[in-house]
């Protein structure tokens, strides 16, 4: 089994919250078949916090709503 770690927004974002999300991930994931394993990544009192959801398979239509979904269920991991 092969894994691979994608951050959906392209880059590290510095600030609070979540950045742009661009459908390159969510196509992937769609094209693939493949479980997605959400995590979210955080700072909080100086350490950083990782917050990781249930791993599931994208079930969208297309790689825009897929790329909404990944954000929702990465929102409410932070």
């Amino acid at each position: 089994r092969e894994s691979i770690v994608m951050f959906p927004e392209g880059k590290l974002v510095r600030e609070d919250g979540l950045g742009v999300f661009y459908p390159g991930t969510a196509a992937l994931a769609l094209k693939s078949g493949a479980f997605v394993l959400p995590f979210g990544l955080g700072v909080s009192k100086g350490k950083i916090v990782i917050s990781v959801g249930a791993p599931f398979r994208l079930d969208a239509s297309d790689p825009e709503k897929g790329t909404q979904i990944l954000r929702a269920r990465i929102s409410n991991l932070l």
